[in-house]
């Protein structure tokens, strides 16, 4: 039956995580942390994998809105490349605080605390009425933001999250569909740079069977996300976008305390 939790919370959360480019695992990461079945490091990976096969379904169905966004290609690009560096960065930095504490729930508190932070700045940063941007043209400062997405995205091992579309936005200015598909881009390449890092133990961490459903499930998550994504308003993309924000930050609360309690 736990199984079948786990499937579920794969779907739902990759379904969101396509519709807002939030990339699903920062939803995936509190509840699994709410479960407690799974280690910090199998958390990781099975985070890290679901959300690469999503962002790599989502970035494949979106090739008409690469077309339209032709003139950002090459911000697209460098926050890419960042993202991949910062990927393996980012591993590496959560592997230092798995040897760092030998209780797994001081692991996952931390992670914990650090989403939630980000997320609160994140939900009032894009909640601000007269919300401003850098506005910055230069291609190349894609670079500096991707490296610094992919080594958050990969230590918490969330994908991306709320934290990726509100610092493009703030960085250079984009609307939120824009800054949805670049994130998705960030998230690709920043969990292929984990899920290389990790290599063959990736397969060790799991139940075969449960990795590939949960993996599956996020598939089909991607696929029908992506649909909804392009039906919707950028008024109802931030809606889903927001709401979600507010289910993080309760998760993670609530994680801090039950963790610390233990």
């Amino acid at each position: 039956m736990k199984d079948v939790i786990y499937i579920i919370v794969s779907l739902f959360s990759t379904l969101i995580g396509s519709i807002s480019g939030m990339g699903g695992g920062v939803i995936m990461k509190p509840i699994f942390d709410m479960l407690g079945d799974f280690s910090a490091f199998q958390i990781s990976v099975l985070t890290s994998s679901t959300v690469f096969a999503m962002s790599a379904v989502s970035v494949g169905t979106s090739a008409k809105k690469f077309k339209e966004e032709k003139e950002k290609s090459k911000t697209f690009f460098c926050v890419a490349l960042g993202s991949l560096v910062g990927g393996y960065i980012g591993n590496a930095l959560f592997n230092q605080l798995t040897y760092s504490f030998e209780n797994d729930n001081a692991v996952k508190a931390v992670q914990n605390a650090v989403l939630l932070a980000l997320v609160v700045a994140v939900i009032i940063y894009m909640n601000q009425k007269n919300r401003k941007s850098l506005e910055v043209k230069n291609s190349l400062a894609g670079i500096p933001v991707g490296l610094i997405l992919g080594i958050i995205s990969a230590f918490l091992g969330i994908g991306g999250g709320p934290i990726n579309v509100a610092v493009l936005i703030f960085v250079f200015g984009f609307e939120i569909k824009t800054a949805v598909i670049c994130s998705l881009l960030s998230v690709l390449f920043c969990q292929g740079a984990k899920l290389l890092s990790i290599g063959i133990i990736l397969f060790a961490a799991f139940d075969t069977n449960l990795y590939i459903f949960v993996v599956i499930a996020g598939v089909i998550g991607a696929l029908c996300g992506r649909a909804i994504n392009k039906k919707l308003s950028e008024r109802g993309v931030n809606g889903v976008y927001t709401f979600v924000q507010v289910i993080v930050i309760m998760m993670c609360s609530f994680n801090i305390c039950r963790l610390f309690i233990r």
